[in-house]
């Protein structure tokens, strides 16, 4: 379970379609 491989996976999920609060305030 490598941190960098979590993070991918992440933003993965995020960029899918699942737009966390945190995106949404930086954009």
């Amino acid at each position: 379970a490598d941190p960098e491989a979590t993070a991918v996976l992440v933003v993965r999920i995020f960029r899918q379609g699942l737009q966390p609060p945190l995106e949404r305030s930086n954009s």
